[in-house]
């Protein structure tokens, strides 16, 4: 056999295929560049994927002018907000995030805090015109404000004001092995998903979809379908998605805040309480059910003798802690009561409101960065403290287990407005 008609070594061809395979794949993104196709946002949740979803905002013409308007295909769950597209050379452009409490759960606009917030702000500025967008809707979790927040950098803001921490587990969501991955594990996969050729593959036919827009409805959770390790994966996630929105205010150089959550600490029992194997949960219930009618009845030392055999019976339950925090709130015992209660919302599975463990990550990530974090917590305890005698709040201040009544909305804003000129962030 002569040497032309010799067959290449299998590592000649294996070479020359993945060559041609690299060229293909460069070919084929910078087809997708020139195209302006598979394109994703930079910054992607490495926990859902990278699905795009439809803009907030749309362009309208009025009066000569061009504004940004609440796109009609989400008017039904964000107010209507209208600004000028390009921003005057006086305005000072703040958007709000969040979910209920932000949004308000009132037909009336005027009694959310973004609204009274601009009136406060505009009525002592002389030569600044502060716009306070309210870009919140109800449920929303903070992987979805991130996702928000990302597209709202194109529309000149100067403010990003983040009312967030109570929605974190609403909301179905299944992460597998995905929460745990490491950290460089996590930058990988954020790297790979700015190639358009893997986001393009990505959404072929069949591939599933994690939609991270405000626009897709939140379903609730069955409590028999919750996973025992959601509640610290929804806090892992929560970590991430607030760290996430700090870098992407910082990388715009746009000036970020938190306001640091609250909610009902006395009248909002626990959303999902799990009795532990082997207890006898029959006899427990039973005792609590007795201890309740106590209660109602202003005889808190008679449910406490219930309540202490129960607790030691199965240590892990919420809705006894929390029976013992309403207790010891009838004895004027305000520590051991906060301590119960704050206990009821460690232990509850599925929490309709911000724990301990979200405002202590708000904290972490704000110190870490800079980033500044407004201390409404506190200065609510501080106000029951003071109205009441003990720095627990309750339905005085609160619709439900979050909602915030009127005149709190109006202390929200106020309190905002007061640190936010204090830290130099607004102001002539």
């Amino acid at each position: 056999m002569s040497a032309a008609a010799r067959p290449r070594p299998l590592w000649v061809v294996l070479a020359l295929a993945l060559t041609a395979l690299l060229i293909t794949a460069v070919l084929l993104e910078l087809l997708l560049v020139v195209l302006d196709a598979g394109k994703t946002n930079r910054y992607v949740d490495p926990y859902l994927g990278i699905e795009e979803s439809a803009p907030l905002f749309q362009r309208v013409e009025h009066r000569g002018k061009t504004w940004f308007q609440t796109a009609p295909v989400h008017r039904e769950r964000f107010r209507e907000q209208i600004f000028p597209a390009r921003k005057p050379s006086d305005e000072f452009r703040i958007f709000a995030l969040g979910g209920s409490t932000t949004h308000g759960l009132s037909e009336n606009p005027e009694e959310a805090w973004p609204f009274q917030l601009e009136l406060l702000l505009n009525r002592d500025s002389e030569e600044t015109n502060y716009q306070v967008i309210n870009v919140a809707a109800p449920d929303m979790a903070a992987y979805r404000l991130a996702r928000l927040l990302s597209s709202l950098v194109s529309y000149d803001p100067d403010l990003f004001l983040i009312y967030t921490g109570h929605a974190e587990w609403l909301e179905p969501r299944t992460y597998g092995k995905r929460i745990h991955e490491s950290t460089p594990m996590r930058k990988w996969r954020r790297r790979l998903a700015r190639i358009r050729l893997v986001n393009v593959l990505g959404q072929g036919p069949g591939k599933p979809k994690h939609y991270l827009g405000a626009d897709i409805p939140t379903r609730s959770w069955n409590d028999h379908e919750v996973p025992v390790d959601f509640r610290d994966a929804a806090l892992t996630h929560f970590h991430f998605s607030v760290r996430l929105m700090i870098d992407i205010a910082a990388d715009h150089k746009i000036a970020i805040a938190f306001i640091d959550p609250v909610g009902n600490m006395i009248e909002a029992p626990p959303n999902l309480s799990r009795h532990a194997g082997g207890v006898d949960a029959a006899a427990i219930d039973e005792a609590l059910e007795e201890a309740r009618n106590l209660l109602s009845q202003r005889r808190p030392e008679e449910a406490l003798a219930l309540l202490d055999p129960a607790l030691a019976r199965d240590p892990g339950y919420a809705e006894t802690y929390f029976l013992m925090g309403g207790t010891y709130f009838l004895m004027k015992n305000a520590t051991a009561a906060e301590a119960c209660f704050q206990e009821a919302l460690r232990l509850d599975a599925l929490p309709v409101r911000a724990t301990r463990e979200i405002n202590q990550i708000l904290a972490e990530q704000t110190s870490e960065t800079g980033a500044q974090l407004i201390p409404f917590r506190a200065a609510l305890y501080r106000r029951a403290l003071l109205e009441y005698g003990f720095a627990l709040p309750g339905r005085r201040y609160f619709l439900d287990e979050t909602q915030l009544k009127p005149e709190i909305q109006r202390m929200l804003a106020e309190h905002v407005a007061e640190v936010l000129k204090a830290r130099g962030l607004v102001g002539e």
